[in-house]
């Protein structure tokens, strides 16, 4: 999703196969709200359209899909194990016209003519040039094209309900080793100016934030994080191994108990290349 030369080290929260398993995940939990998204900006058959930092392809597949075989899709990242799996998924769905293709989201992006349209979700926040990467999709988008995001608005809204301090100190960890990689959690802020600059007018800005029971397919996507990310924070010395077990038992212990969580508020947004 990222590179050296965009943040100080790799994609904060790991490239591994547990990585690429919550993402999956966490594609099926948003997918319903992503095809309404593509929906409203207008995505259809025979368009060419492109997925920026496209991790292991689980969107791709859905774009592919529905532009169908008289479209195309060009789906970008770095990471080689990513790659590597948004390839074997193209192959497996007998995807001919998905064509996943290595690059850095904040250089020219490898398209070989302008798309009509460009989908970029939980990418942006992990960039450190979040300029530099809007005006690359700008590069590779038809004038009048469109591009579809989602990004976080308010990354720390994320807590349980009742709240619990070390749950929130392990999501202040999060925010503190994302902004020091470089990236910016709660991007959609500053996404409107950016999109403005880079040459594309905003047609929706819309807030997403869920309050979710342990019954409610929303639960799994952020508490599918908390084991994983606990781990990573351990890791890169953010967390103690005590806090990070804290923070997993309080989610252990409000799942019990039939408590309530508030989920990160996002933003999807959608903008017209002028």
């Amino acid at each position: 999703m990222t590179t050296p030369t965009q943040i100080a080290g790799d994609y904060a929260l790991g490239i591994n196969d547990i990585e690429i398993e919550r993402l999956g995940l966490q594609h099926r939990v948003w997918r319903a709200r992503m095809l309404d998204l593509w929906r409203s900006a207008g995505l259809r058959q025979g368009l060419s359209a492109l997925d920026v930092g496209c991790g292991p392809g689980w969107a791709s597949v859905d774009l592919a899909e529905l532009v169908g075989p008289k479209g195309q899709v060009i789906a970008v990242d770095r990471a080689p194990s990513f790659l590597a799996h948004a390839r074997a998924l193209a192959q497996a769905h007998k995807l001919a016209w998905l064509d996943v293709r290595e690059g850095d989201v904040s250089a020219p992006l490898p398209v070989d003519a302008p798309v009509d349209f460009a989908w970029c979700r939980w990418v942006l926040a992990f960039v450190a040039d979040r300029a530099g990467a809007l005006r690359a999709i700008a590069d590779a988008i038809k004038p009048g094209g469109v591009v579809a995001i989602q990004e976080y608005l308010d990354y720390d809204a994320w807590s349980l309900i009742p709240r619990d301090a070390a749950f929130q100190r392990f999501v202040t960890a999060v925010s503190v080793h994302w902004r020091a990689e470089g990236g910016e959690p709660d991007t959609a802020i500053e996404l409107p100016r950016l999109l403005d600059a880079a040459g594309f007018d905003l047609v929706r800005f819309q807030p997403i934030v869920d309050v979710v029971d342990p019954k409610d397919m929303l639960w799994a996507w952020p508490a599918s994080f908390v084991a994983s990310g606990a781990a990573r924070m351990v890791e890169v010395g953010r967390l103690s191994a005590a806090d990070a077990a804290a923070a997993q038992t309080a989610l252990a212990r409000t799942e019990a108990a039939g408590g309530r969580m508030t989920t990160p508020i996002t933003a999807h947004l959608i903008a017209r290349k002028r």
